[in-house]
């Protein structure tokens, strides 16, 4: 801009939320895959994957977090209702 004397706002948009998980930014799905082992070896053909997504929010804990994604997988993905997120951590 070049000679400009004076500008004027128009409008502005400020969400009422940031969330630290929200669909706008694309962190809340992520895909698991899995497949049939046998003999440490697999193929394309004998995997499966399943599409895993939290609620856009912001979680108190890491372990609200956990519970959530290990909610999604046994509401989402048949086939891996007994998987289970765990976190540990070492001192």
């Amino acid at each position: 801009l070049k000679n400009v004397l004076s500008l004027k706002l128009v409008s502005i948009n400020i969400p009422d939320a940031t969330y630290t998980f929200d669909s706008y930014i694309g962190n809340t799905c992520f895909w698991v895959l899995y497949a049939d082992v046998s003999d440490s070896l697999w193929t394309k053909h004998d995997s499966s994957c399943c599409k895993v997504c939290i609620t856009p929010g912001n979680y108190a804990t890491t372990d609200d977090l956990i519970t959530e994604i290990n909610n999604d997988i046994s509401n989402s993905c048949s086939d891996l209702s007994g998987l289970k997120i765990t976190l540990t951590t070492s001192a």
